[in-house]
């Protein structure tokens, strides 16, 4: 009898996301677009790591509670760094979200090309496409929130216009320690 081991893995499709993500189940694949709608609430545990298959991002309205530790950090990484994952992006979200022991890598914004298709379908549409694509903040776009960002590494990322790791705008108050 041959017997054989996987890792565990969850595989997460684009949609709402809230409840409690544990390093039991990590790595979880993150396969679209993910939000935490307001009055949800996402806690990640330490160890965990999140990958994004494709160009893909993070969107938070709610509150995003990622607190890894000294011993155990957080990862947040794409599956191909030449794609890249699109980041994780602060708007209106509720207080108190919080950062803690993360590892933000390899995150890109929108490239000058999509944005000029955006713009684009913009105007033959008449639709408001900005939350699809963005150029600022590579790894964290913070826009009209407050999240606590505490002893994380954000390296390897790009963005098109500014805030290659991250960009903070309209009335928001991060609080961002070592």
């Amino acid at each position: 009898i041959l017997s054989h081991q996987t890792l565990p893995q969850i595989h997460i499709p684009a949609g709402k996301v809230s409840g409690k993500w544990v390093k039991l189940n990590s790595p979880y694949y993150i396969d679209g677009q993910i939000k935490i709608p307001h009055s949800k609430k996402l806690i990640i545990e330490p160890g965990v790591k999140i990958i994004f298959t494709g160009h893909y991002k993070l969107i938070v309205n709610g509150i995003l509670e990622a607190k890894g530790n000294e011993q155990d950090s957080i990862y947040f990484l794409p599956s191909d760094t030449s794609v890249g994952w699109h980041g994780i992006r602060f708007i209106e979200a509720e207080d108190f979200s919080t950062l803690e022991y993360c590892v933000l890598k390899y995150g890109k914004t929108s490239t000058p090309e999509e944005l000029k298709i955006n713009t684009k379908i913009d105007l033959i549409n008449g639709t408001d496409l900005s939350e699809d694509f963005d150029a600022e903040g590579g790894a964290i776009l913070i826009e009209k929130s407050n999240p606590i960002i505490t002893h994380c590494l954000i390296s390897n990322n790009i963005a098109t216009l500014s805030g290659g790791g991250i960009s903070v705008k309209n009335y928001s108050n991060p609080k961002i320690l070592f």
